[in-house]
């Protein structure tokens, strides 16, 4: 007699299914467990588990459809896992500690550029950063906000250090709450 039975594992931040085949032998012989798990399946656009909030982006003439990271987990995920961002598409981050506002590339598969952005919504930095590198990427001064793009985005638009970003989202409160550099 064989009985196959189907678990759903819920584990902080991922979401799997586990399929256990458990094979009872009649003959006494004992218990065999088989098992094979797999991540939550991403969103469409080939994100992550988690579902951030979005904001419209505007520097110069362009216009940024971005997810927006402001919690302690979502900043740590970031783009992790990502395989792929489409044009005119970002992460924006709101650091919950403007002087914690270094990043990384560990578990991301795409090569990124990163605008540090300050109180003032302007960007005062602008790094490259290669996918997988644990290379640890600060801005000159603590900012509480950035813009990860993909790679070269920046560069090809024109975008540098001095420009102006607007945001505009269905939750402001988010975005423009009261955050200082120490």
């Amino acid at each position: 007699m064989k009985t196959s039975v189907k678990l759903e594992i819920t584990h902080g931040l991922l979401t799997g299914v586990a399929v256990l085949a458990i094979a009872f032998l009649i003959s006494g012989a004992g218990i065999i467990i088989l098992g094979t798990v797999k991540q939550q399946p991403t969103n469409d656009d080939g994100g992550n588990p988690l579902l951030f909030d979005r904001a419209t982006i505007s520097i110069e003439e362009f216009k940024i459809d971005a997810e927006v990271a402001d919690s302690f987990e979502e900043v740590q995920m970031g783009l992790m896992h990502r395989t792929h961002l489409p044009d005119n598409q970002g992460m924006f981050f709101v650091f919950p500690d403007p002087r914690q506002s270094c990043m990384w590339m560990k578990n991301t598969l795409i090569d990124l550029d990163v605008a540090f952005i300050d109180v003032d919504f302007k960007i005062t930095h602008i790094a490259s950063m290669s996918q997988g590198s644990t290379r640890i990427h600060c801005p000159p001064k603590p900012t509480p906000y950035a813009l990860e793009m993909n790679a070269g985005w920046f560069h090809s638009s024109g975008i540098a250090a001095g420009s102006v970003v607007a945001i505009s989202t269905d939750n402001p409160n988010k975005i423009e709450r009261d955050v200082r550099a120490p």
